[in-house]
């Protein structure tokens, strides 16, 4: 099986990724942002997950599209195996039967971030656990 599409053989967006990844990973959040967002207390503008604490007037916004340090807890949380195969310029990540591959391209930091995410949405699809705030 091919992880990040859909039964119907449909994409899935960036943020059904992330929202499949953190269901895989346990992560709780509270809304999905792109772009501004006036929950965010020490920036102003994010994409990804946001999980507010408002009595500490603090926030976090989780993206291991985007952040590498997100991306390799989200494959150590997961239980994920990846690997760079130069030859044909590709990343792989799998878990029991669930395999994906990104082409490098231009940025092969990118690809692999992607990979993981889109191996631990495969994961997420199969939890029964809805996000665990608003």
């Amino acid at each position: 099986m091919v992880a990040g599409i859909t039964e119907g053989g449909n994409v899935m967006s960036d943020r059904e990724l992330l929202e499949c990844a953190a269901r895989a990973a346990g992560i709780g959040y509270d809304q999905y942002v792109d772009g501004f967002a006036p929950e965010l207390f020490h920036y102003g503008t994010a994409s990804g997950l946001l999980k507010v604490d408002s009595e500490m007037l603090s926030s976090t916004c989780w993206n291991p599209l985007h952040d590498d340090g997100d991306a390799l807890r989200l494959a150590v949380q997961s239980d994920l195996t990846f690997q760079s195969l130069a030859e044909n310029k590709t990343i792989e990540a799998w878990h029991h039967g669930y395999l994906c591959w990104e082409p490098w391209g231009h940025d092969k930091f990118a690809a692999t971030r992607r990979a993981i995410v889109r191996a631990a949405a495969e994961i997420g699809k199969k939890v029964d656990a809805p996000r665990t705030a608003g």
